[in-house]
């Protein structure tokens, strides 16, 4: 365990592999992502200094760059796309490149050493604007309406985000934040690997059903990814600033991008959000190398 808690990297490899080889495993975890998120964002949160927060919010200069890489620069980049593909997968494509900052990207920023505060500001704002910018960029860009539940997204943000970090924060005043700051790590490991089975492996058979169409989509789309983190990581000052405004603005809510496909058109309109799912998870491999080549440099 301790070489998957170093080596974030061969966590992920074997997560994909198990949601693609024993999809049943990931069908018995699905039930259960909301509450490991719930679990990442709470030890994520149980170091987080409330006044680099704070900061943050009076300071939003970065934060509203960052917003934008999230919701208008990806949405910008799929246009290119538009002649070669069908309305429904550029509905998609458009539909999943404007969705808001994964909560995943408060436990993300701990476990590559980055500034979870930063994160947290990141992500929350952009799920809570979503309900306004999401609906709003996939009017100009495709010309059909989209409605979102704003009461049912904002209760969701609740408890994914505000209830844990809350809860952390009250144990961080006892003489439990120690022992948890201790096995973090290692709990946090076991929880991405749980979170991405549960996530991935339901989806599989919408996947290998298009498999062509998925691979090419994956090209463009990690293709995307990839430049989002890298516009986000010159915004940072430091490596940790760097680190979270570059995995903030290149990490998706695909599991709202899915959703909202599903509910309100078809399995076309939802393939691009699960080639998101996988993409954003595989790049987490090289994203770690990265980093640890750009800490060596700065030594």
């Amino acid at each position: 365990m301790k070489y998957l808690q170093q080596n974030i990297w061969a966590s992920i490899g074997l997560a994909l592999f198990v949601s693609f080889a024993f999809p049943a495993a990931g069908t018995l975890l699905s039930p259960f992502v909301q509450i490991l998120f719930m679990f990442m964002v709470f030890l994520s949160s149980i170091n987080l200094n409330v006044r680099s927060i704070l900061s943050q919010v009076h300071h939003p200069g970065k934060t509203v760059i960052a917003l934008l890489l999230i919701h208008v620069v990806p949405p910008l980049t799929m246009l290119t796309l538009k002649p070669f593909v069908s309305d429904d997968l550029f509905l998609g494509l458009i539909l999943a490149s404007s969705a808001p900052s994964g909560i995943a990207v408060i436990f993300l920023s701990k476990m590559y050493k980055g500034d979870p505060s930063r994160a947290l500001v990141i992500t929350f704002l952009s799920n809570f604007l979503s309900p306004l910018i999401l609906p709003l960029v996939v009017f100009t860009f495709v010309g059909r309406s989209v409605h979102l539940d704003i009461l049912s997204m904002s209760l969701t943000l609740i408890k994914l985000i505000i209830i844990p970090g809350l809860l952390a924060q009250v144990i961080a005043q006892s003489h439990w934040k120690a022992r948890i700051s201790r096995n973090g790590p290692v709990l946090l490991t076991i929880s991405l690997m749980l979170l991405i089975i549960g996530i991935i492996s339901p989806v599989r058979n919408y996947l290998l059903d298009e498999l062509l169409t998925s691979l090419l989509l994956a090209g463009f789309i990690g293709g995307t990814i990839m430049l989002l983190f890298l516009l986000g990581f010159h915004i940072g000052s430091t490596m940790e600033a760097k680190i979270s405004y570059g995995i903030a603005s290149s990490f998706k809510n695909f599991a709202l991008a899915t959703i909202l496909a599903f509910s309100l058109f078809n399995a076309s309109v939802a393939l691009p959000a699960l080639v998101y799912a996988v993409v954003n998870s595989l790049l987490l491999i090289p994203l770690q190398w990265y980093i640890e080549g750009r800490r060596i440099d700065a030594v």
